[in-house]
């Protein structure tokens, strides 16, 4: 169920970590990929990541993309698997099934659990395949 409460507070903090971003770097001698360093810098509080991915998980099949892109986020990967097997959408099998070649095993692991939870025969198909070449 969508919590308006947690997702407004999980907005706010990482507004207020952007603004320190921006307060902190003098934009107009930085490049944009500074930037974007520092603000990784600022928001990498697992907390903080933790409640915007519970968050998002409440918003159900509407944040099913943004969460495929965020599978790509080396601070959250193992996270953001487990939240998509919790929606459940067959729409981020082939993204999960991606993760299962993932260099860190907890990844793999994670997205074995998710595509265990959505449950399809492709999805199963592909934890099969996975496992047994472990």
């Amino acid at each position: 169920m969508l919590n308006p409460r947690r997702i407004k507070l999980v907005s706010m903090i990482l507004a207020i970590h952007v603004l320190i971003c921006f307060a902190i770097v003098k934009t107009e001698a930085q490049e944009i990929e500074d930037l974007k360093q520092v603000i990784r810098k600022f928001s990498d509080d697992s907390q903080v990541h933790q409640n915007a991915i519970e968050s998002l998980v409440d918003l159900g099949k509407p944040a099913v993309s943004t969460l495929i892109q965020a599978l790509q986020d080396q601070d959250v990967r193992r996270r953001v698997a487990l939240a998509l097997g919790k929606i459940g959408s067959v729409d981020a099998v082939p993204a999960l099934i991606q993760a299962l070649q993932d260099k860190d095993i907890n990844v793999r692991a994670s997205a074995t659990r998710a595509l265990k939870e959505i449950g399809t025969l492709g999805a199963l198909n592909a934890v099969k395949g996975y496992e047994s070449r472990q």
